[in-house]
């Protein structure tokens, strides 16, 4: 039987692999995110396409740093607090239908500590576990990574002491003190409320210091 058969490859695959009954099969160009093969089939062939998905880090504009693994942003998920909030002055709320506020009740304020020169591979573990019934809570994809914390880097409060009410800082832009390394944990971005997606990093503070 002959017909052309038509496999997505994801943009963000650059190396995808295809085997046809277990032997290596050279892929044809990729037009539009597919690519195609046309050949003749027989009963019980198989077809195996695999897309890797590496470890890979991504940099904002204002020089912060992210990492990604195939379509998944990852983010540090540091601990909640969640408190409800009866303001008059916003009539959607009301004390039996409150405003909610989320805020860390644990560390989150750090920078990655990887090394630009060394392959990403090897300085980010991958943990796979089994896919629970919340999936959501508890992600069977992580990362663990190195990072460093930026002590003095902290939450913007417009409206001073009010702890109520706190704004995203910007990245950090000059050298800070930074805490002994450690390992923290990502997981996917939709698995968060609260998240720190984009990271500064130490080695844009080494450099920093050397100019």
């Amino acid at each position: 039987m002959d017909f052309a058969l038509h496999l997505r490859i994801p943009g963000w695959c650059e190396r995808p692999e295809l085997k046809i009954n277990g032997k290596p099969h050279h892929l044809a160009s990729i037009a539009d995110g597919f690519v195609v093969i046309d050949r003749k089939y027989a009963p019980g062939d198989v077809i195996d396409l695999a897309l890797p998905m590496p470890v890979a880090a991504g940099h904002s504009s204002d020089g912060g740093i992210f990492l990604e693994r195939g379509p998944l942003v990852f983010s540090f998920r540091p601990q909640e607090e969640w408190t409800s909030l009866f303001m008059p002055e916003f009539e959607i709320t009301s004390p039996d239908f409150p405003m909610w506020a989320a805020a860390t009740r644990s560390r989150w304020n750090f920078a990655l500590f990887l090394d630009e020169k060394a392959p990403l591979g090897q300085q980010v573990r991958v943990n796979v576990t089994p896919t629970t019934a919340d999936p959501w809570l508890n992600p069977p994809i992580s990362l663990n990574v190195s990072a460093r914390l930026v002590s003095d880097w902290d939450l913007v409060r417009p409206q001073g002491d009010n702890s109520d009410w706190f704004v995203t800082p910007p990245l950090p832009a000059a050298p800070r003190h930074l805490g002994p390394e450690e390992t923290i944990t990502l997981v996917p971005l939709g698995s968060t409320h609260l998240r720190l997606t984009v990271f500064p990093s130490c080695s844009s503070f080494r450099a920093q210091e050397a100019g």
